[in-house]
């Protein structure tokens, strides 16, 4: 079974520049790459504020979904990486008219260079072949949200700790709290959350 497909790589690959073209602004003054300040008055485009938010969530997000696609394919599911913009809404970007996901990220996008702070988008998701048994389920379903409980500890014990260099302390934080954020939120127990299918998984499986 291949890992990883043409398109899902590079739909990883236009995932990490749409993370970085979204997120660019919001967390520039804590931008170890490049220290400033009054990131919300700056009007350009920074490059390295683009390279700095890629390496905040593009991990947090990625890796979560790499989460379930890899427990699913220990369970013998084909299971695919997506990405809301692909490869084909590149080529015919008329495409994005048509799928709800990819606008609501173009929506983002155009929010984040006109200063504004729309984030309602899906930044990823994957689909697998079969439904699966509801302990399966339970399983694939928690194995994302654990990818971010992992994310969001490790770097908290490590700062913690004092295993951290200080110039690196501002991005373990944030990368922890991003990863907080997402791992309580992925958990909601609301239809489409994985902590419904979770929750659900769980009732199918005992009773």
């Amino acid at each position: 079974m291949v890992l990883f497909t043409l398109s899902e790589l590079l739909d990883v690959i236009i995932l990490c520049f749409m993370m970085g073209l979204i997120f660019f602004r919001f967390f520039a003054n804590y931008n170890t790459f490049n220290k400033h300040s009054h990131f919300y008055q700056k009007s350009g485009f920074n490059k390295s504020d683009f390279i700095f938010s890629i390496c905040l969530f593009v991990p947090a997000i990625v890796l979560h979904e790499l989460g379930h696609k890899f427990v699913a394919m220990g369970f013998g599911y084909e299971a695919t990486f997506h990405s809301p913009i692909s490869i084909q809404h590149i080529l015919n970007p008329f495409l994005i008219f048509s799928d709800f996901f990819a606008l609501l990220m173009v929506i983002a996008i155009v929010s984040s260079f006109l200063g504004g702070s729309f984030l309602f988008f899906v930044p990823a998701y994957v689909s697998f072949s079969a439904a699966a048994t509801p302990f399966q389920t339970v399983l694939i379903a928690f194995a994302g949200p654990a990818v971010n409980l992992i994310l969001w500890l490790v770097p908290k014990w490590m700062v913690n700790q004092g295993k951290v260099k200080h110039k690196y302390v501002p991005f373990a934080i944030i990368t922890s709290k991003i990863n907080m954020f997402l791992f309580a939120f992925n958990m909601i127990p609301i239809p489409g959350f994985d902590g419904s299918k979770v929750l659900f998984g769980i009732i199918k499986w005992l009773f």
